[in-house]
């Protein structure tokens, strides 16, 4: 036996502004919905993965106590990237920037409070 993938599930308030928000900002396709109106559905780009399920009492809960979970994706272009959501409306919480753990990375959040991470490995110089 072997583990093969994870994907991570983002509860969501909305599941039409969820899968808008990851469609028109941030790039992925809608795969599946399940439900009618859609409880549960997943989106991909690039075979990155995201499942988005209909919880607005967690995504209530999360917001009354402050919290952000996070989503953390690592792309190959992240000065591409960060331009790509910007350009398409996403809102910005920390900047484009290299963290001393190795990374460029800039973080997004999306209507749910999630903090979407976005990094690609900072590759010394010869």
């Amino acid at each position: 036996m072997s583990y093969r993938r994870s994907i991570p599930v983002v509860s969501a308030l909305s599941l039409e502004e969820s899968l808008r928000y990851w469609t028109s900002v941030m790039g992925f396709h809608q795969c599946f919905s399940y439900g009618d109106p859609p409880v549960y559905a997943g989106v991909e780009r690039d075979g990155v993965e995201i499942y988005l399920t209909h919880d607005p009492n967690l995504v209530t809960s999360m917001k009354e106590a402050g919290s952000h979970p996070e989503v953390f994706l690592w792309v190959s272009d992240v000065r591409h990237s960060y331009e790509e959501h910007r350009a398409r409306g996403a809102t910005v919480v920390e900047a484009l920037t290299d963290r001393p753990w190795g990374a460029r990375q800039y973080v997004l959040e999306d209507p749910n409070g999630y903090f979407i991470k976005v990094a690609e490995p900072i590759v010394p110089e010869d």
